[in-house]
């Protein structure tokens, strides 16, 4: 029979391999019925007799024979060894029709303007995965929703100077430009160069978050903040864009380089003096160290195609 194998306790080929001859009553049916070497289930048969140290099967007459002790070692593990198997076949039956899912979180403006076309993309390549978009958060919101794994992934931007979530990556797929938006023929849209002293020439329509932070912090180094009139104050790109384009105020938000993404429209757009406002990265972020199941990297592939230098 060849080079004899020990196992280290009772494994479950080996009451497998002896179920088999017990119902069988031949080494080469069971072997047959296993996909397995005739050899090596005797071996695995053997080495639960060496285990139990007692003798299970013995050649008779017509083949293979139980002695009482292989009777009663079938009695007890035939009805447990046969479930066994109906549930690996069942497990990889409905692991395969198992329901994927991707919860994915980012800024209201991003999820507005920059990432359709590359959720549009990714859903209509993967429509069996259940994708769920969480679009009301600000970034150190959304920082902890990834943190705490409650989401998958998030686009998040983020100022450079802000200190790091240690557990999260971040990666940077393009930057946020300071833009100032102004109606087609408003007074700004016809000078050569905008000053933070024009700015307050005019009322503003302020946002929120990093737009209201980098606004406020501008006009403060210049000691202009108490002089800025603020016409309306909204959370919403949309908003902002829809009243600027009626000439109630002027405004100043961070948007992508292809400025078609954000539905500008017909506005006047510039980007701010890049001396006196930094840009703002946008990151790809997830836990650090985490593995990325097949449907999530695709998401990611998905997004660094379409925003990447965006």
């Amino acid at each position: 029979m060849g080079r004899t194998l020990y196992y280290k306790g009772i494994q479950l080929p080996q009451l497998r391999s002896f179920c088999a001859v017990a119902v069988h009553g031949s080494f080469t049916a069971a072997a047959r019925q296993l996909g397995l070497s005739k050899p090596t289930v005797w071996q695995q048969v053997r080495a639960l007799e060496r285990e139990l140290k007692v003798t299970l099967l013995r050649l008779g007459g017509r083949g293979v024979e139980l002695t009482a002790e292989g009777n009663l070692l079938l009695k007890l593990i035939q009805p447990h060894v046969t479930g066994l198997d109906s549930l690996v076949r069942l497990f990889e039956t409905q692991r395969t029709e198992l329901q994927q899912s991707l919860t994915v979180a980012s800024t209201p403006g991003l999820i507005s303007h920059a990432l359709p076309a590359a959720i549009q993309a990714y859903s209509r390549a993967n429509p069996a995965v259940r994708l769920h978009l969480l679009s009301d958060m600000w970034t150190d919101k959304l920082i902890e929703c990834l943190d705490r794994r409650q989401v998958d992934l998030g686009i998040v931007p983020f100022h450079r100077s802000e200190t790091r979530n240690a557990n999260l990556a971040y990666e940077e797929l393009f930057k946020l430009q300071f833009t100032l938006l102004t109606a087609r023929d408003h007074p700004l849209a016809r000078k050569r160069r905008v000053s933070a002293e024009d700015l307050v020439q005019y009322p503003i329509i302020k946002g929120a978050g990093y737009n209201q932070q980098s606004l406020e912090e501008l006009l403060r180094r210049h000691d202009l903040l108490d002089r800025m009139h603020v016409v309306m104050e909204s959370v919403s790109t949309d908003i902002i864009v829809k009243y600027v384009g009626l000439g109630i105020g002027i405004a100043l938000v961070y948007v992508g380089n292809r400025t078609a993404d954000w539905n500008m429209g017909d506005l006047h757009t510039r980007r701010f003096d890049p001396e006196e406002t930094d840009a703002l990265p946008v990151a790809l972020m997830y836990r650090k160290g985490a593995h990325l199941p097949d449907h999530v990297e695709a998401f990611c592939k998905n997004v660094r195609r379409h925003l990447a230098g965006g």
